[in-house]
């Protein structure tokens, strides 16, 4: 029985989950499978204004996933707190995060957030 899992993330560095109830989770076939859905979708239809390699924007949602759980294990968050940040995206399908891209208007997903935060309502 695995009692931990190690994840070398590009953004938080190495992370180690011994939790048993997230290492139950990681270990599923749900969960196993967002390694092979890219985080963004279709890559090449999201804006690079810095021109950086595209293998260093490449990012599943596995990484995406256990990031999350070990940004709020960090905040010091519960650990309802933390499987819900892990299991957020187990019901995503592949390429949802594209279709937020189309019905933007081809207007990136950070652009469309900032375009929406101009906008004040009374």
């Amino acid at each position: 029985m695995t009692r931990e899992i190690i994840v070398n993330d590009i953004i938080w560095g190495k992370i180690v989950i011994n939790e048993p109830v997230a290492v139950e989770i990681i270990k599923t076939k749900a969960f196993q499978r967002l390694k092979g859905i890219d985080q963004a979708g279709y890559l090449p239809l999201y804006n690079n204004p810095h021109n950086l390699d595209r293998k260093l924007l490449k990012h599943t949602r596995y990484e995406h996933s256990i990031g999350v759980y070990w940004l709020l294990k960090i905040k010091g968050d519960s650990l309802e707190a933390r499987i819900s940040g892990l299991i957020h995206d187990v019901s995503h399908a592949a390429f949802s995060h594209t279709a937020d891209y189309i019905f933007t208007g081809g207007v990136s997903e950070i652009s469309a957030f900032s375009r929406r935060q101009s906008f004040s309502l009374p």
